[in-house]
């Protein structure tokens, strides 16, 4: 069942735990928030994580993040609930988030899949950061700083600038994205995995070398450019191009299209 709390006090009005509680039980619940909504929603159940799936696969473009929760980890444990959970999204995988606050969950969906993952903090420590730096999440999620539109376009004219720095030293990242953007404690951006990183020269040949391929997998197709995705030579433009996808998603929290899988 997806469900934000399983006390069901706010959405359902009882002094019940769904935790506690069979699917025959939940099945017959509204979650209505009558509280809330008053009587406009009484014919809302709790919807089930397959009726969740269901609605994927007939809306391909949307991004799920699914939460797994503490309580419910704790009452099923770790790999039994990512397990279920993996099992039952399998079929829509590639649109899906699986995001938790909890460390060692987050880290077993990593370890036993493919999904991308997220992980959530309630403030950004040197010890998360260490923790994020090892676990190399797809998505961060920390409200503390909370940051407007005018603060996240500073940083992004800072991460800009780490960008061009590299450019001048005619070193091209070739894998911009959030998750090689790490932002110090202090607020300052920091560039990671260089791993993919060309070198450019002035030459000819040296520029007919500089070759991304998707079957070689060093790129990440939904932040590269059309000139890498087609295997052509990168140059600068490449990186730029894939700022642009990160400033997108910076503003808005999605990205601005899906790469078929």
């Amino acid at each position: 069942m997806l469900l934000h709390d399983s006390d069901l006090k706010r959405t359902a009005g009882l002094e019940r735990n769904a935790l506690e509680m069979d699917s025959r039980e939940l099945s017959e619940i509204a979650v209505n928030e009558e509280e809330r909504f008053h009587k406009r929603f009484t014919d809302v159940g709790i919807p089930t994580l397959a009726q969740a799936t269901s609605l994927l696969e007939a809306n391909p473009v949307a991004t799920a993040f699914i939460e797994l929760r503490r309580a419910s980890l704790r009452a099923f444990g770790h790999e039994v609930f990512v397990r279920r959970v993996t099992d039952i999204l399998k079929p829509v995988a590639r649109q899906c988030v699986i995001t938790s606050s909890d460390f060692t969950a987050v880290h077993h969906v990593r370890q036993v899949s493919s999904y991308r993952v997220g992980w959530i903090l309630p403030e950004y420590t040197r010890l998360s950061a260490l923790k994020c730096e090892a676990l190399g999440p797809d998505y961060l999620f920390c409200d503390r700083q909370l940051l407007g539109v005018r603060e996240r376009l500073q940083l992004f004219l800072d991460i800009c600038g780490a960008v061009q720095y590299a450019h001048q030293n005619l070193v091209v990242h070739r894998d911009l994205k959030p998750a090689n953007i790490l932002v110090t404690l202090e607020g300052t951006p920091k560039l990671l995995d260089f791993g993919i990183a060309k070198l450019l020269d002035a030459g000819e040949a040296a520029a007919a070398m500089a070759l991304t391929r998707m079957n070689d997998r060093l790129l990440t197709p939904e932040y590269a450019s059309p000139e890498q995705i087609l295997g052509r030579p990168v140059t600068t433009a490449s990186d730029v191009y894939a700022l642009g996808v990160v400033l997108y998603e910076l503003l808005t929290g999605l990205r601005p299209y899906v790469v078929p899988g």
